[in-house]
């Protein structure tokens, strides 16, 4: 037997709002619905302006941001409207490459419309300086 809270006394004699329980996993579902939309359209912006499998630098991403603000192309656009859904006080010109990178490796491997993100193992002078990025077909890694 269940006890639904919300149904019965018990709750508001107590001075607890349960709410309801279905609107909040609702709520949920389109906020996990938001971040998976803002994250494919950093993806498929990343994958217009560097090709599949081809490195970029995080400041390409956050210059690619601060262009898409002010009209740029599609994938500059599209890394704009990706990255200003998952951080909404982002704005041109003050977006660290630091938060650029968060969003990136807290993402590194989930599948969006069959693109995802991997880190780049670079050689040399670039390696010591900053990590690249690609994006890969999620069939490919």
């Amino acid at each position: 037997m269940v006890l639904h809270l919300r149904d019965s006394d018990i709750a508001a004699e107590a001075g607890v709002d349960i709410g309801d329980p279905t609107h909040s996993m609702v709520s949920v579902a389109a906020s996990v619905d938001s971040e998976t939309e803002s994250f494919g359209m950093i993806l498929q912006g990343c994958s217009d302006l560097f090709s599949i499998k081809q490195p970029f630098a995080v400041s390409q991403v956050r210059s690619a941001f601060d262009r898409g603000a002010a009209g740029g192309d599609k994938g500059e656009q599209l890394i704009h409207e990706g990255l200003t859904g998952l951080m909404p006080n982002a704005r041109p010109r003050s977006l660290s490459p630091q938060a650029v990178s968060a969003v990136l490796k807290n993402r590194r491997g989930r599948i969006v419309g069959g693109l995802k993100v991997e880190t780049v193992k670079q050689y040399g002078a670039a390696a010591n300086r900053s990590a690249y990025w690609q994006i890969v077909p999620a069939a490919a890694a």
